[in-house]
């Protein structure tokens, strides 16, 4: 169907609705499955979104750190990047 976009499973879930409503409701999913590495993604995605860097690269520090428990150190070394690139602060914190 020509015009109709495929939406995806989090735009199913929280829809199209203000950055700050979806930032509360990935959050409270996060309560239950607080390691889930979709929802800490979206969630670093939304602060970003939203232009709350501070918070984003803390949630791609977060994120990188399960993906480095996991085994996967390339991905987690990229999500390191991309949180200093948006904050380059954060390493003097």
């Amino acid at each position: 169907m020509k015009g109709v976009e495929k939406m995806g499973f989090f735009d199913s879930l929280f829809g199209k609705k203000r950055p700050s409503r979806e930032i509360e409701e990935c959050q409270t999913a996060l309560e239950s499955r607080p390691n889930d590495p979709n929802l800490l993604k979206k969630l670093g995605d939304l602060y970003l979104k939203s232009n709350d860097t501070a918070n984003a690269s803390d949630i791609y520090l977060k994120l990188g750190d399960l993906y480095k428990s996991k085994g996967f150190y390339p991905k987690s070394i990229a999500l390191y990047r991309q949180a200093e690139k948006i904050n380059p602060e954060w390493e003097k914190q």
